[in-house]
């Protein structure tokens, strides 16, 4: 079986308050990013779509230094000051842009065992990555158990800058 990028569910308010607590309790809420998808498969970094990113090369470095990460797929997404600085910045060949650029992985999906549960990945990614590096950081994932958790867990998102959960 091919490993398969983790893909986020869209659900509205109404939806999710109708969901039982057997389908929250195997569900993760993690902050929805305002950034450029970056992948690692098989060794090679792009975007999801195959395309390259330029000016990330301190980042793939640090990623591909991890011992143990060449039988991972590695998923996250690369994120600027904007989304304008984030494009510019990764997209760029030409010169290095200013500024920084940060990659927040969330998830990891071991090449030769892709049906390994969400939970027991989300372990794994926070063994290999247990040393944040610089501009490195992995995104915090929640278990929550009903619609009320998840709506103090999704207004914290929302109250620290991001889009939602």
């Amino acid at each position: 079986m091919k490993p398969q990028l983790m893909l986020a569910k869209r659900a509205t308010l109404e939806e999710l308050q109708e969901y039982s607590q057997w389908m929250w309790e195997r569900l993760f809420v993690e902050p929805k990013l305002d950034g450029v998808r970056f992948v690692r498969i098989n060794g090679i970094w792009t975007s999801r779509q195959g395309k390259p990113f330029y000016n990330v090369d301190e980042i793939t470095k640090a990623i591909d230094s991890i011992k143990g990460i060449n039988k991972f797929l590695v998923d996250g997404e690369l994120s600027g000051d904007d989304w304008s600085h984030t494009v510019s910045f990764a997209r760029s060949f030409r010169k290095k842009p200013t500024g920084e650029i940060r990659y927040k992985v969330f998830d990891l999906v071991h090449l030769d065992k892709p049906n390994i549960a969400c939970r027991d990945r989300k372990e794994l990614l926070a063994e290999l990555f247990y040393k944040i590096r610089k501009n490195i950081h992995v995104v915090e994932s929640a278990s929550v158990s009903s619609f009320e958790e998840f709506k103090i867990v999704f207004d914290e998102h929302v109250a620290s800058g991001c889009d939602g959960a």
